[in-house]
């Protein structure tokens, strides 16, 4: 099998700044950079709620802390999933339990099932606090939001992330198709079009394979203008080709070789 573009790849570390509009349900806006967070990354961070002045609170409230966070506002599910339609993939999702469009609950089952996402619930209705048990969450809070229970919410999400390696999603065909790196041996790019080589076959999707790169980092090396590899699936290296964990090769270009090499020595003292 083989799928639609690469979520991750419209550069969804960079989104243009609106202007927050307290009257108009709109999605979507950053908030500052600075000093690395405590864990020593970038996070993305999302917040849906309809209650939009809340929701700007609740960023301020953060990005005092993480500065380096990017922050994103969502009005409504449905703007939170077209932003996950466009390749946003957040870290964290603060979600309200019920929004103008549905229920938050709902949207986190459909939205967020086999990503890495860490949910955070906030709701002023406490007789929902046994739903949230319907889905995967790391704290539920009452509105108004208490700022140190707050920061506890999100220390948790970050240790649970910190032990989570984080999924690479796709969307295809209006949905999602995700994969966790240890599963994935190779990406192989033509033309447009990207093949996913797993443990369980081959995925097709529409996609390019330097944003590919960009967001698989660490383990995965750029062997090849079309090959992208996955380390720690290498069982040895040749002069012009990896032999990968389940005896599949993948060619070593010219160009690519002296680096590719070097990484892949540095990789064996890791």
């Amino acid at each position: 099998m083989q799928s639609p573009r690469l979520q991750r790849g419209a550069n969804a570390c960079f989104f243009r700044c609106y202007m927050l509009d307290l009257t108009k349900a709109a999605c979507a806006f950053p908030l500052g950079r600075g000093a690395e967070t405590e864990m020593g990354k970038t996070r993305k961070i999302v917040i849906c709620d309809d209650e939009q002045a809340l929701a700007a609170r609740l960023a301020d409230r953060i990005h005092e802390s993480r500065k380096d966070s990017e922050i994103t506002l969502c009005a409504s599910a449905a703007e939170l999933e077209h932003k996950l339609q466009e390749g946003f993939d957040p870290d964290v999702a603060v979600m309200d339990i019920r929004l103008g469009d549905g229920s938050g609950i709902e949207a986190v089952k459909k939205l967020f099932h086999g990503r890495s996402t860490q949910v955070i619930y906030i709701t002023s209705y406490v007789e929902y606090c046994t739903d949230v048990y319907e889905t995967e969450h790391v704290y539920f809070l009452k509105k108004p939001v208490d700022g140190a229970m707050l920061e506890l919410a999100l220390q948790k999400a970050e240790k649970k992330l910190a032990g989570t390696p984080k999924k690479l999603c796709f969307s295809r065909g209006g949905g999602t198709v995700c994969f966790r790196p240890e599963e994935i041996l190779f990406f192989e790019s033509s033309y447009r079009k990207l093949y996913v080589h797993t443990d369980s076959g081959t995925e097709e999707l529409y996609a390019i394979i330097d944003d590919v790169m960009e967001e698989a980092g660490g383990r995965f090396i750029q062997c090849h203008k079309s090959f992208l590899v996955n380390l720690d699936r290498v069982s040895s290296m040749e002069h012009k080709f990896f032999v990968m964990d389940n005896g599949e090769h993948v060619p070593i270009s010219r160009g690519r070789a002296e680096e590719t090499r070097k990484k892949f020595f540095e990789s064996l003292g890791e």
